[in-house]
């Protein structure tokens, strides 16, 4: 959730001096990064590491997002 509302998709990018880490609190989805998917479940952390570039998260979720 962001502001009360159900996210069913966050997108960004990174560069070399950002990252993004996810904790997953509900739901799951799939988190894509260039040609890579990897689905996520309630529990699940993922780190989207400097220098990815653009990224998409997709799904039903609720999750605390960090970015740096």
């Amino acid at each position: 959730m962001l502001d009360g509302q159900l996210m069913q998709r966050i997108s960004g990018a990174t560069d070399g001096s950002s990252f993004v880490s996810l904790m997953v609190l509900e739901g799951g989805g799939v988190a894509c990064a260039g040609e890579e998917r990897v689905p996520f479940l309630k529990g699940d952390s993922l780190f989207i590491t400097a220098d990815t570039g653009k990224y998409k998260m997709e799904g039903h979720f609720e999750a605390l997002l960090t970015t740096v």
